[in-house]
């Protein structure tokens, strides 16, 4: 007599991933091309009131937060208009162009080609970063979500729940007299999607290097280095825009590589030789930048602006301000499940975990800092 078999799925290994078989539908793409869209139209009415509200003697420059920041960007982009490399112009002290940001530079070429100045260019950085980066993050949602509802929340939850600065701004006009505690908590735009969308797109442009993730995942659920090539490739071009990301590349696929190999109690040779070749591909861009600070003496001082202005990150307790909801809902998942279990966990929900944990390293790295001044 033939026995039947059960109508079920097999378990899925933690080596597999699940997500990689989920399809994403056309329904969805238009769902977050619409809502990027919205978000746009939204954030570019601070910029029309600016160039309406203008008195007669008077000119809107096209920014609306952060003036200081942007009158460097300012500065590279008249600089790369006709140059390759940049000198420091916010100083009286004669210095030689030694300077490279790829991200300004190519603005300020395209720009010139279009007869498009930096406001004009801005609005296109702006625009364009912001489509790329929320189909790129719902593209990433993918691998950690096989249900579209918890993709969708997902989606908003990055899209609009970073920060919880208006707390404290409620507190200042209710119980603190008029003074805002932690003014660094509410202004800080890195952490916050929606705030980086509406006036530092440079930030967005360069969250952009999370393609590198999707790439790693994918080459490892098929098991082809030919993908790491392609991660250290789109690494080394962020790279020479924002040199400090590549600290979060390799912290977080070393955190990955790490939790695996604790899991599995064996080398993950795939993900060694893939960190390898990342590394070899990417890392000039970082070395660049150290040289920049260690050998010109101009150079070197820069980064003590970051001192001056007491611009580190904010102790832990206070992380939640800054981060908000999504924070406070991943540090409870992550305790609910028992970070120490690893046994049977996934190797998408292992990458999760890794990128959390070694946030906690990356966020408080002096050297973090010193690229960051350097790239905006």
């Amino acid at each position: 007599m033939t026995a039947i078999k059960p109508l079920t799925k097999p378990p899925i290994k933690p080596q597999e991933n699940a997500a990689d078989a989920v399809v994403i539908t056309r329904g969805e793409w238009l769902f977050v091309i619409v809502t990027a869209l919205a978000v746009l139209v939204v954030t570019t009415l601070p910029y029309l009131y600016g160039y309406w509200s203008a008195p007669p003697d008077k000119q809107f420059m096209g920014v609306v937060y952060n003036i200081p920041d942007h009158m460097q960007y300012f500065s590279w982009f008249r600089e790369f208009g006709d140059a390759n490399l940049a000198a420091n112009k916010l100083t009286p002290e004669p210095n030689a162009p030694v300077f490279f940001n790829l991200l300004w530079w190519s603005l300020a070429r395209i720009g010139g080609w279009l007869g498009v100045g930096y406001a004009g260019m801005y609005q296109a950085l702006r625009w364009g970063a912001t489509l790329l980066f929320l189909l790129l993050a719902y593209r990433m949602l993918s691998w950690f979500f096989a249900d579209r509802p918890r993709r969708t929340t997902a989606f908003l939850l990055l899209l609009f729940g970073a920060g919880l600065g208006w707390v404290l701004i409620a507190m200042k006009y209710t119980v603190t007299n008029g003074e805002l505690l932690w003014p660094l908590d509410v202004y800080v735009a890195e952490p916050n999607t929606f705030f980086s969308i509406l006036g530092s797109p440079h930030f967005v442009a360069a969250a952009l290097y999370i393609f590198v993730f999707d790439l790693v995942l994918r080459g490892h659920a098929k098991g082809q280095l030919r993908y790491a090539v392609y991660a250290g490739l789109f690494a080394l071009f962020m790279g020479w825009q924002h040199a400090y990301d590549l600290l979060i590349v390799y912290g977080v696929v070393g955190a990955y590589a790490l939790l695996v190999w604790l899991r599995d109690r064996k080398l993950p040779l795939y993900l060694v030789w893939s960190g390898l070749i990342i590394g070899a591909i990417s890392v000039w861009p970082a070395l660049y930048s150290v040289l920049l600070t260690s050998l010109d003496p101009l150079w070197e001082r820069v980064l003590a602006q970051f001192a001056n202005a007491g611009v580190y990150t904010p102790p832990l307790y206070r992380l939640p301000v800054l981060l908000g909801l999504p924070f406070l809902l991943a540090l409870y998942t992550v305790i609910r499940q028992n970070p120490f279990r690893l046994q049977d966990v996934s190797n998408n929900d292992l990458f999760v975990r890794g990128w959390f944990w070694i946030s906690f390293v990356l966020i408080y790295l002096p050297v973090d800092y010193q690229i960051h001044m350097l790239n905006g």
